[in-house]
């Protein structure tokens, strides 16, 4: 019973390590986010502040990601609170047919895999977002 009770515990650690290293627990596909590790966010949130926000005047500690759209093509896609202001800009933006209500919401959200960084238009148009993942995305951010 001891033996079976150690092999069980074992494999449940060795699960457990396995999500730690993959940094993020949904594995791909963009069936569904969970939870980033703190490592990954503070990752994607440094990469984002410096390759995205660069601005001497807006400061690390309000670049926070809002939502978590999945893992995508080996990329974590996230949307990030506004930080970046358009001066009210209001416009849709069409992404493979799919009409997004505000360009301020599509230059937020990124796809990201170790320290790349791609707006969503951008990852739809190097091919890491697919036409499906672009449509997952958007209904996710639509409420259905």
């Amino acid at each position: 019973m001891k033996k079976i009770l150690c092999v069980g515990i074992m494999g449940v650690l060795i699960m457990m390590g396995s999500f730690l290293l993959a940094g993020c627990s949904n594995n791909g596909g963009g069936n569904g986010p969970l939870e980033l590790s703190p490592e990954t966010t503070l990752a994607i949130r440094q990469d984002f502040f410096e390759q995205v926000v660069n601005d001497e005047f807006i400061s690390f500690e309000y670049v926070q990601i809002k939502r978590n759209f999945g893992t995508f093509n080996n990329y974590i896609v996230v949307e990030f609170h506004p930080v970046l202001p358009l001066g009210g800009v209001v416009l849709p933006v069409d992404i493979g047919g799919i009409t997004f209500g505000c360009v301020n919401t599509v230059s937020h959200i990124v796809a990201w895999n170790d320290g790349n960084i791609h707006n969503i238009i951008d990852a739809f148009d190097k091919d890491i977002l697919s036409v499906s993942d672009v449509q997952k995305i958007h209904q996710i951010i639509e409420g259905a």
